[in-house]
């Protein structure tokens, strides 16, 4: 087995060594001049003097385990200095946790699961008016497009549920004067049986399709604890709400869902 080699602080190291040193250095003067102190004694019959060298010895010696105790105290002190963890930079999520005391990322996943509810029924009904305000602009022209394909193409197994599997939180930003999650969503579609003669569309059968959403809303809202959230503005623009307009927003004509407070920006189809 190792042997585990404890290191030496090196100012703790020259420490001792200069302790030890000037221990050297300086012990034998004193024993020479109690040497001379008692020649000097037997000579002068003096034990007076004998003593008061005796005493002189004491007190270099106290002096110097004071000064190396010292030394060691501010040896350590500095060590615990250089030690002490830096103070760290609260992150983000951390900063909107503390302004949200109120957010669970189980409401966002709950929330999530309302929207994919409603996105599912919309694309069942072929009509996306009753997801409009939850989504930004670019991603529901990009819904609109799929939507569109969906219908026109040929080739493509009609869809009759679609199951959502799994829902997580994979990441936090703020940008554009907005909180982001970035959420992954693992979907199971049930497809409708292949008209005869055209067994080749069960090859596009997929058993499992991941999607990547990006959910936002502006930084100036907050999370409120309730069954209902009193939003001052609107969730989708950022718009100051007014009591004649308790329904929808006067500006971008969102409905305010007592439920949802999060507006999907962008759905992308994992590989």
């Amino acid at each position: 087995m190792e042997k585990r080699q404890r290191k030496i602080h090196p100012g703790l190291g020259r420490a001792f060594m200069g302790l030890l040193g000037g221990v050297c250095v300086l012990a034998p003067a004193p024993l020479a001049l109690a040497a001379s102190a008692d020649a000097a004694a037997a000579h002068a019959d003096s034990p007076v003097s004998a003593a008061g060298y005796l005493l002189l010895l004491l007190a270099i010696i106290g002096l110097i385990l004071w000064l190396g105790r010292l030394y060691s105290r501010h040896l350590q002190a500095r060590k615990a200095r250089e030690h002490l963890p830096e103070k760290e930079t609260p992150s983000p999520f951390a900063r909107f946790c503390k302004k949200n005391p109120d957010f669970t990322q189980e409401d966002l996943l709950g929330q999530t699961a309302r929207i994919f509810e409603l996105l599912a029924q919309a694309f069942g009904a072929r009509d996306l008016t009753a997801i409009r305000p939850l989504v930004g602009d670019a991603c529901y022209a990009q819904l609109e497009r799929e939507l569109y394909a969906y219908c026109a193409g040929p080739s493509v197994l009609p869809v009759t549920r679609i199951t959502l599997l799994t829902c997580c939180v994979t990441g936090y930003s703020r940008q554009a004067g907005r909180d982001n999650f970035i959420l992954h969503l693992s979907v199971a579609p049930t497809y409708a049986p292949a008209p005869e003669g055209m067994a080749y569309l069960e090859a596009q059968r997929v058993p499992r399709v991941n999607y990547q959403w990006t959910l936002g809303r502006p930084c100036r809202l907050q999370t409120i604890k309730g069954p209902q959230i009193q939003a001052q503005e609107c969730p989708r623009c950022g718009a100051p709400l007014t009591p004649e307009q308790p329904g929808h927003c006067g500006y971008c004509g969102a409905t305010l869902s007592p439920e949802i407070e999060w507006t999907v920006y962008k759905i992308l189809r994992m590989p």
